[in-house]
């Protein structure tokens, strides 16, 4: 199915960004800026940047010199621009001072790095010296592959750990760009086009266990949560259509349409959310709605399933974090043993990553 399939990552993807009549050095480094870039973007989002950046000087030496006010102009609208000027210029300095001009070439000096985690890590050694050492996983390869029942994980790097002892590691470098782009177009977060192939395909991997009982079961709660898409889905292409039409989304539209919807059907349904808003990468609203369903929400534990959301505002060291994990405590009291915490200070991660379950 893949494979008769175009996504957005196979003409757009980070692989496809740095310029090829560039030097060595330079062309390593654009592949690592558009990593840097891609987090919490869409990849057309992204490759648009790196276009602005390039004609401007997508070098090491470059960006030490820009004003860090001039990249955030050239990275607007990427998700997190301003955050993401301020790793770039730090990254630029390490690079000049540490590496000679040229990018790492180990996974742990890539992760050490500002603003690049364990799935940038990956590829950049991937993309940009041909080394497969482990699996990208982000968050299209982790639904995915929770959804077909490979893995049974609640983060990203627990289903990297899971995929790289089911896979052979010749299929280790593939596996990315084949899920994401399969997550781009088919398998979406919200009402997968892939619901019977889904469904047929665990059914066959979850072994004796699975019965024809349990995949109906599956099927009639997929319906049921189909429902509860279908308003935040209608609201989702509103916003699309408005972005489209005017190059940009009415911030306060979108909290109108939340506060409405929450009016209607309650707080608890606020998950659904969670994808229509992020695609946006609209750091304020992002900050609101996890704040609302955090704060608020005396039910988080009754949420219909596994759900992920991330606060703009992360902590900056782990004094900060404990004093969070502390408030939540006291906030969700009932059950907080449900509420798990992912590692917000993890550099893939733009804020905290809740996932109640």
């Amino acid at each position: 199915m893949r494979e008769k399939v175009s996504a957005p990552v196979d003409t757009m993807g980070c692989h496809m960004l740095a310029d090829g009549k560039a030097d060595p050095k330079t062309n390593r480094f654009q592949t690592l800026v558009a990593l840097m870039l891609s987090s919490q973007t869409k990849d057309q989002i992204t490759a648009e940047a790196m276009e602005r950046l390039k004609k401007e000087g997508c070098t090491v030496e470059n960006f030490i010199t820009i004003t860090e006010k001039r990249l955030e102009d050239l990275l607007k609208p990427v998700g997190f621009y301003r955050r993401k000027a301020q790793y770039l210029k730090r990254v630029a300095l390490i690079l000049r001072d540490e590496y000679g001009g040229d990018i790492p070439n180990t996974f742990e000096s890539l992760c050490s790095l500002p603003g690049v985690g364990p799935k940038m890590s990956n590829l950049a050694l991937q993309i940009a010296f041909g080394k497969v050492e482990g699996i990208a996983v982000d968050t299209h390869v982790h639904r995915i592959a929770n959804r077909l029942k490979w893995v049974n994980t609640n983060t990203p790097e627990q289903t990297e750990q899971s995929l790289k002892e089911l896979l052979p590691k010749s299929e280790w470098g593939a596996i990315n760009k084949l899920l994401v782009g399969f997550g781009q177009t088919i398998c979406l977060p919200v009402h997968p086009k892939s619901s019977e192939l889904v469904h047929t395909n665990s059914n066959k991997m979850s072994g004796p266990e699975t019965s024809g009982n349990k995949v109906a079961e599956d099927q009639a709660k997929k319906t049921d949560l189909g429902s509860k898409y279908a308003q935040w889905e209608l609201l989702a292409k509103d916003w699309e259509t408005q972005e489209e039409e005017s190059g940009g989304v009415d911030t306060k539209k979108i909290y109108r349409d939340a506060d409405d919807e929450v009016e209607r059907n309650g707080l608890k349904e606020l998950w659904a959310l969670v994808d229509p808003i992020w695609k946006f990468n609209k750091e304020e609203l992002v900050d609101y709605m996890a704040k609302r369903v955090i704060f608020e929400s005396e039910d988080i534990i009754a949420f219909d399933k596994p759900f992920q959301l991330a606060i703009a505002s992360g902590p900056k060291d782990q004094a900060q974090l404990d004093r969070i994990l502390q408030s939540l405590k006291e906030r969700v009291a009932p059950g907080i043993d449900r509420l798990h915490i992912v590692s917000p200070l993890d550099k893939d991660c733009s804020g905290v990553i809740i996932y109640a379950k």
